[in-house]
């Protein structure tokens, strides 16, 4: 399984869009985050984060992270790999 990370930026009347791909072993959903997409843009600093499984199939709903949001990516050990915040 894979976390698909895009960061979105808008500049100048333009959005740039960071993407990253990350292998995990599994999934877990914290309570507090809100899974939805926003309707229509503009969307302002936003970080999604997209489930996909080894067939490139989409298999959960993104998540956009609000402002104070922490995602943490940890190993099986416990290990801090990668942290996003808003």
């Amino acid at each position: 399984m894979y976390l698909n990370i895009i960061l979105a930026n808008p500049s100048r009347h333009k959005y740039r869009f960071k993407d990253e791909i990350i292998h995990v072993k599994s999934v877990a959903y914290v309570e507090e985050m809100k899974s939805h997409v926003p309707d229509k843009p503009p969307f302002r600093d936003v970080i999604f984060i997209h489930p996909i499984d080894r067939d490139d199939r989409y298999v959960g709903d993104f998540i956009e992270m609000q402002e104070g949001d922490t995602f943490r990516i940890y190993s099986d050990t416990g290990v801090l790999l990668k942290e996003y915040k808003k």
